[in-house]
């Protein structure tokens, strides 16, 4: 058993070890909540933790098909997947599911699984934003060759998910504004990420405060 594991499942064994805890520590609360799903939506406490297990199943699939695949097989279906991205989030701001209110939820047909395609574009953002900051990374003082196509991703994605959810755009910015500092972006180009950043929340205040008047 031992061996099979170690043949399988190589790599960083740490990652491994903590994915599988957070995927526990996942069960757990979701198990905490089953009372108030059950009261509030019906069902039986087995439904929510039956397809919470099947997220997770799917979740390790993945993660392991992942793991087996050559770095450069991942950077390359990086440019479909974020267009994908991009696909699925326009779909879902038109044909959305409602899930507790919010509207930004795609729900799988015959299944009847639901998922935020916000999380699928925050995967697809941050791998295709690395492979083209490998790709520019000797182009980053040119902002029409190098800095602008690397920026461009980000924001696209970022204004797609920010009309229904804020909190999740400005998380997504900040790591991919973390992601362009490892990926030793020059400073100046970073401080004017950051500039352009406050003056575009400044006005977005101002024009929320303008349309409450």
């Amino acid at each position: 058993m031992v061996q099979f594991l170690r043949k399988h499942f190589k790599g960083d064994l740490v990652i491994w070890v903590i994915t599988l805890i957070l995927l526990g520590f996942s069960l757990v609360s979701v198990y905490s909540f089953v009372p108030i799903l059950v009261k509030i939506e019906g069902g039986t406490p087995f439904k929510y933790l039956f397809k919470h297990f099947i997220y997770i199943l799917l979740a390790v699939l993945a993660m392991y098909w992942v793991h087996k695949r050559d770095p450069m097989y991942i950077s390359k279906m990086s440019k479909i997947i974020y267009y994908g991205s991009i696909a699925l989030l326009i779909f879902t701001l038109f044909f959305g599911t409602k899930v507790n209110e919010a509207g930004r939820w795609v729900k799988i047909p015959f299944v009847g699984l639901t998922f935020q395609s916000s999380d699928f574009a925050k995967l697809a953002l941050l791998i295709y934003v690395s492979r083209m900051l490998v790709k520019k990374k000797d182009e980053m003082n040119d902002w029409k060759k190098g800095f602008l196509p690397v920026m461009a991703p980000i924001v696209i994605i970022c204004g797609l998910i920010v009309k229904d959810n804020f909190s999740t755009a400005a998380i997504l910015f900040m790591i991919s504004f973390i992601l362009l500092f490892l990926g030793r972006v020059p400073f100046s180009k970073l401080f004017s990420v950051i500039f352009a950043g406050i003056l575009l929340f400044v006005m977005a205040v101002g024009l929320h405060k303008a349309c409450r008047i």
